[in-house]
């Protein structure tokens, strides 16, 4: 029986398209001109108003100005397999990205290839299109595309595995609903320090910045930006932490 493990379930949300820019970026500083267009295409994207295959195509175009892709895409993986599941040598790959920036870290990659001049896939394929058969083990997580046909199922979140759904959905629940709290928490009480040291300057400050709080219309007004300007961050970074 086959094993399979889906890429994109390895980071726990972490996009790879968007985490290797970032790797590449901060190292090679001439692809910032890309990062108003990308921002701009994972709106469109996470409102499902342009196809997957045309967004990753278009995501992964930087690949073409990147210097020493091969050993980029190698150090990248070094440093973030201390941080993740890593299936057995048996284990299968599966991937909807670039074969190139995949087959340095993974013995057994089946993904899609893509063409760097042309900034295009050859032949896009989705993950679930990948495996023919019925009779294989799967790794991944509850929506993963390989999991429904899966004879045996293996769930995945960082570098732990779970057999139990029960315990990996309530592993799951805690993380996300943890990290957004925190999210609207920080942003909340940035938007509430902003007020105050706006009117730190003047005499009456303390009873300003408190008659402020008890305005709820200038409360929002001064929150909903910071809270606006969090969510896009998050949108690019798809990082919590960043965000």
């Amino acid at each position: 029986m086959k094993k399979y493990l889906f890429f994109e379930n390895l980071y726990k949300g972490v996009k790879a398209e968007k985490s290797f820019y970032w790797y590449c970026l901060f190292r090679q500083i001439s692809l910032i001109r890309f990062l108003p267009l990308y921002a701009f295409f994972s709106l469109l994207r996470y409102f499902r108003l342009i196809k997957k295959e045309k967004y990753l195509a278009i995501r992964w175009g930087f690949l073409r100005f990147v210097n020493n892709i091969d050993e980029k895409a190698e150090r990248f993986f070094v440093k973030r397999k201390k941080k993740i599941f890593l299936p057995c040598e048996d284990v299968y790959v599966i991937s909807e990205h670039p074969r190139i920036v995949l087959e340095k870290a993974f013995p057994r990659v089946i993904a899609n290839v893509y063409d760097i001049e042309k900034g295009g896939f050859t032949c896009f394929k989705e993950a679930k299109d990948f495996v023919s058969e019925d009779d294989y083990q799967a790794y991944g997580t509850f929506f993963s595309p390989l999991m429904k046909r899966a004879k045996q199922k293996h769930y995945i979140y960082g570098k732990k595995e779970y057999r139990s759904p029960f315990t990996y959905f309530a592993r799951n629940l805690f993380h996300y609903t943890a990290s957004y709290s925190l999210m609207m928490l920080f942003s909340g009480l940035t938007g509430i320090f902003s007020l105050y040291f706006a009117c730190r300057n003047h005499v009456n400050h303390a009873n300003i910045f408190f008659s402020y709080l008890e305005r709820y219309n200038v409360l929002i007004l001064n929150i909903l930006p910071v809270v606006f300007i969090c969510w896009l961050l998050y949108f690019i970074t798809n990082s919590t932490a960043l965000s």
